[in-house]
C-alpha cells in the first residue's frame, strides 16, 4: 500500500462507525457484505469525514443524559454554546489549533461545566491534556479542523447577515413610521386652509399657520440635527468607533447641520467631535492590540512576551482612561458626563489584571518545575540537563520588578531570582567546561 492511500486511527473510527450506523439503520441481514456501492465509494467516506462535527454537535444533548442523567433544559442553546467555544477559543485568528485551560472555558462560556467538557472529550470532538497540574482541550484532530473552520465562517457569516438584515429592517420601519407623521402632519395642514378659505380672515390664518409650520421645521431640523449627533456620540460612549466615526463624518457633510449645532444650546463643533473620536479610537485599538499579541505569546507558553504585550495593553489603556477624563465635561447637575462609558474601561482594567495574572501564575508555576528538575540534575552533577533547565528558567525571568518580588517570594529566594539564575548559569557552564577540558 502507498503513503498516499494509507488512512489514520481518527479517520478510520469516524469510517467505520458510519458504515457500522449505516448497516444498522437500513437493517441489513446478517452476513450483508459492505462494497464501495454501499458506503457512497470515495465520495461518500469524504463527506461523512467533513460532516462528522455537525453530527457529534447535534448529538450532544443525548450523549450528555447518558453521561451524567441529567436532561438539559435547552439543548439547541447548548450546542450553539459548544460550537462558539470550540469555533471561537480553540480556533486561532490564523486558523490553526490552539488550546485552553479548562478554567477560561468555564468561565467564559455559560452552562458548560467539567463534564460537558468530558463530554466533548467522549465524543471525539476535543482532546484533553494534562499540563502543568491543569486540564488543557483543544480540538482532538487536524481532520476536524477544515470543517470547524467551515462552520465558523459560515455562522459568522449567518450571524453579520442576521444583524444587517435587522438593522435594515429597523431603518425601514423608522422612515415609514417618520413618512406616516409627515403625511398625517400635511394632511392637517391642508384641512386647515381648506377651513381658512372659508372665512374672511384667510389671509391671517394662512399666515399663522405658515409661521407655525416654519417654526415646527426648524425645530424638527435643529432636533433631527441633535438625534444625529447624539447617535454617534452613544456609539463613542459604547466605543463602537466604526460607527460613531461614520456618524460624525456624515454630518460634516451637511454644513446647514453643523451650523444649527454650533449656534444652538449645548453648543457642539461637529469637527470637534469627530476628532475626540480618532483620538479615543487610536489608544482603543493599541490596547486590543496588544492584548491580541499578549494572548498569541501566552497561548504558545511565551509567558515574558504574553506579560510584556498585557503590561503595554495596561499603559494605553491607563492613557485611554486619562484623555476620556480629559475629554469628559462636568455639569453642576448630573456631574461628569463620560466621552466613553466608565464602566467599560473598569471591566477591561479587570480583564487585563486576569491575563496577568493567569500568565504571571503559569509563569512562575513552570519556573517552579524548572527549578526541581534543575536541582536533581545539579545534585547528580548532569551538569548538560541542568543548563538546558537554567536556559529556560532564564527565559522565564519576567521584566517586571513586581513580578520578580512574586516570584523571590513563591521561591522562598533570599537573592533577586535574576542573580540566582545567572550564578547558577556560571556554575554550570564553568564544571561543563572542567568536563570538556
Amino acid at each position: 500500500m502507498k503513503k498516499q492511500d494509507e488512512i489514520e486511527s481518527f479517520n478510520l473510527q469516524i469510517l467505520c462507525q458510519y458504515v457500522e450506523e449505516k448497516i444498522i439503520g437500513e437493517k441489513k441481514q446478517e452476513g450483508f457484505e459492505v462494497t464501495p456501492v454501499f458506503y457512497g465509494e470515495q465520495k461518500g467516506l469524504e463527506h461523512e469525514i467533513r460532516d462528522f462535527y455537525k453530527k457529534q454537535l447535534l448529538s450532544l444533548p443525548a450523549a450528555y443524559t447518558r453521561k451524567t442523567g441529567v436532561e438539559l433544559e435547552q439543548p439547541a442553546q447548548m450546542v450553539a454554546i459548544v460550537q462558539r467555544l470550540i469555533e471561537e477559543s480553540l480556533v486561532t485568528p490564523n486558523d490553526r489549533r490552539c488550546s485552553m485551560v479548562d478554567d477560561y472555558l468555564i468561565a467564559s462560556y455559560p452552562g458548560v461545566s467539567q463534564d460537558f467538557l468530558d463530554v466533548l472529550v467522549d465524543s471525539r470532538l476535543l482532546r484533553k491534556e494534562n499540563r502543568l497540574n491543569d486540564f488543557y482541550y483543544e480540538i482532538s484532530h487536524d481532520t476536524l479542523l477544515p470543517a470547524v473552520i467551515e462552520s465558523r465562517n459560515l455562522r459568522r457569516r449567518q450571524e453579520r447577515a442576521d444583524q444587517e438584515r435587522a438593522e435594515y429592517e429597523a431603518r425601514l420601519a423608522e422612515e415609514a413610521q417618520r413618512r406616516q407623521e409627515v403625511e398625517a402632519q400635511l394632511a392637517a395642514m391642508r384641512k386647515q386652509r381648506r377651513m381658512a378659505r372659508m372665512v374672511a380672515v384667510t389671509s391671517i390664518i394662512t399666515l399663522l399657520v405658515s409661521l407655525g409650520f416654519g417654526i415646527w421645521f426648524v425645530r424638527d431640523y435643529i432636533n433631527s440635527a441633535r438625534d444625529q449627533l447624539n447617535i454617534a456620540n452613544n456609539n463613542v460612549e459604547a466605543e463602537l468607533y466604526g460607527a460613531a466615526i461614520p456618524g460624525y463624518e456624515e454630518l460634516m457633510g451637511h454644513p446647514w447641520r453643523c451650523l444649527v449645532l454650533k449656534h444652538t444650546k449645548p453648543p457642539v463643533i461637529v469637527a470637534d467631535e469627530l476628532n475626540i473620536a480618532k483620538q479615543l479610537q487610536v489608544i482603543y485599538n493599541t490596547v486590543e492590540d496588544s492584548i491580541v499579541k499578549g494572548d498569541e505569546y501566552f497561548f504558545k507558553d511565551d509567558y515574558v512576551p504574553a506579560l510584556r504585550g498585557y503590561y503595554g495593553a495596561k499603559v494605553w489603556q491607563n492613557k485611554y482612561n486619562q484623555l476620556n477624563w480629559k475629554l469628559s465635561p462636568v455639569s453642576d447637575s448630573t456631574g461628569r458626563i463620560w466621552r466613553v462609558d466608565s464602566i467599560r474601561i473598569v471591566a477591561r482594567f479587570n480583564t487585563l489584571g486576569y491575563r496577568i495574572e493567569n500568565a504571571r501564575k503559569a509563569m512562575i508555576k513552570e519556573f517552579k518545575i524548572r527549578q526541581r528538575d534543575f536541582e536533581a540534575f545539579n545534585e547528580a552533577r548532569v551538569w548538560g540537563q541542568a543548563l538546558r533547565n537554567l536556559e529556560r528558567m532564564d527565559e522565564l525571568l519576567p521584566e517586571q520588578e513586581v513580578d520578580l518580588d512574586l516570584l523571590k517570594k513563591e521561591l522562598n529566594l533570599e537573592e533577586n531570582p535574576r542573580d540566582y539564575v545567572h550564578r547558577e548559569l556560571k556554575k554550570c557552564r564553568d564544571e561543563l567546561k572542567k568536563l570538556n577540558y
